[in-house]
């Protein structure tokens, strides 16, 4: 739902309530606004969805699948306020993607905990040590403190971004989460991953026939062997 007020919008977005809690917390402790910080992140980030889901679009089911996941892991509604401009973007790419606003919304604050668990599941540096990203600008971070901190807010993920490419080769906002209960963070997901598809039931058939061939390979084997 989204509703104007004077010079932006107020979007109503369904987060995942502890991750919110704890987002909040800690955006709270600094001395930046929530909402103003956010609609800066999405500007930044908007163009780099659209990039990761250009040619993508969920399939009915799939997008069926994320929402209850979502839903399923037990969700508040919160507003923010964003410029017309930023909320209209990101509607845009839903609309062409199919993809589940609440779903990018909720990955996003993820990544911008970026708690150890993510990074160490993951396999992202916790730290920026110069390895990453070199090749495009100088990562040497600037002395002067204003300079430092418009750095971050111009954008927040970019080392992230760097980092997801250097080491998975793929986009931030497809890396697939370890478990499927989390798949309500997903902006996208195959059929072939989402229960009850004709897709998934395709590769469950393949996996059996693989598993299948594989058990009388070593029934065979070990009859020729003598090995048990």
């Amino acid at each position: 739902m989204v509703e104007l007020m004077i010079g932006r919008t107020k979007m109503t977005i369904k987060v995942y309530s502890p991750l919110w809690e704890t987002f909040n917390a800690q955006i709270g402790a600094l001395p930046v606004s929530r909402d103003q910080f956010l609609n800066c992140v999405l500007r930044r980030e908007l163009p780099l969805l659209a990039e990761a889901m250009n040619g993508k679009r969920l399939s009915r089911r799939a997008n069926r699948w994320i929402s209850n996941g979502l839903m399923r892991l037990g969700t508040r509604a919160i507003n923010i306020g964003l410029d017309r401009e930023v909320a209209h973007s990101l509607n845009r790419i839903v609309k062409e993607s199919h993809m589940v606003r609440d779903a990018f919304f909720n990955r996003l604050i993820v990544f911008l905990r970026s708690s150890d668990a993510i990074l160490n599941y993951f396999k992202l540096p916790k730290r920026e040590d110069g390895r990453i990203g070199k090749e495009y600008v100088d990562t040497a971070k600037p002395v002067s403190p204003l300079c430092a901190l418009s750095e971050v807010f111009d954008d927040p993920l970019w080392y992230l971004h760097m980092a997801t490419k250097h080491i998975h080769d793929t986009s931030l906002y497809l890396l697939p989460f370890p478990s499927p209960i989390m798949d309500g963070f997903a902006c996208w997901i195959e059929d072939a991953a989402v229960p009850d598809t004709r897709e998934y039931r395709r590769q469950q058939r393949e996996l059996d026939k693989q598993r299948r061939s594989l058990t009388e390979f070593e029934s065979k084997t070990f009859t020729l062997s003598g090995t048990r």
